[in-house]
């Protein structure tokens, strides 16, 4: 199944408003699902005011086949806002945010390693990691064909 995300930043003439918010075309759909997902992981990364699942008629959303989600990603109008945003550090956490909301959405565990599957040490990947002797890369990785450090 196809989803389109589209990510922005918005600005307003208020300088304090700060909350993450994201948008679909109406309710009940596959694009709801996704955008609960996405919405509920970014509030949790980030810790920022949570602005919901929200309606709207964007072009966007609309004139696609495919579920449609528009990420909201904070106020370039809001200085602290705009200097997180800047951040390099945190345009990953939203980055990862996001896409363990598409993760979630799609039925994948987001803890979970994508690149052991099927790899011939999977179930000693598995072991070790339950164990809690290797929990793998920053990224959720494990680079299974690489040296271990």
């Amino acid at each position: 199944m196809d989803l389109v995300l589209s990510l922005h930043v918005n600005s307003c003439t208020n300088p304090q408003v700060n909350y993450l918010a994201s948008f679909i075309l109406a309710p009940g759909g596959e694009a709801e699902k996704a955008a609960r997902f996405i919405q509920r992981e970014l509030v949790q990364a980030t810790g920022r005011p949570d602005g919901g699942v929200r309606q709207a008629n964007f072009y966007i959303l609309r004139e696609t086949e495919a579920p449609a989600v528009l990420v909201e990603m904070g106020f370039l109008s809001n200085p602290q806002v705009a200097a997180q945003l800047a951040q390099n550090s945190f345009q990953e956490k939203l980055a990862r945010a996001i896409f363990r909301g598409v993760l979630l959405y799609l039925g994948f565990d987001p803890d979970e390693p994508l690149d052991i599957q099927g790899h011939w040490a999977e179930e000693a990947i598995r072991l070790v990691r339950k164990a809690g002797i290797m929990s793998g890369y920053p990224d959720g990785t494990f680079k299974p064909d690489q040296p271990a450090t």
